[in-house]
């Protein structure tokens, strides 16, 4: 992705064959320190969030346990 091909991360999803992406990690040449962490996707279509999944939050906004977790989706 070094070519600046797609214009975000969406595009190079929706545009590439994920299956086929081979990244070698023995030529990575930066630490954490020099990235810059932006949202994944800009720009999405939905936003799906998890909500109450972990007992401590549950207790915490005092709701009654569930078998599953909430999910919220926009």
């Amino acid at each position: 992705m070094h070519n600046n091909e797609y214009e975000d991360l969406k595009s190079f999803i929706e545009n590439t064959d994920m299956e086929k992406i081979n990244i070698d990690t023995d030529k990575i040449d930066y630490s954490v320190e020099q990235i810059k962490f932006l949202p994944v996707v800009p720009i999405p279509d939905k936003i799906i969030c998890v909500g109450l999944n972990y007992q401590q939050h549950v207790q915490e906004v005092e709701r009654k346990p569930t078998e599953e977790p909430v999910i919220l989706y926009e």
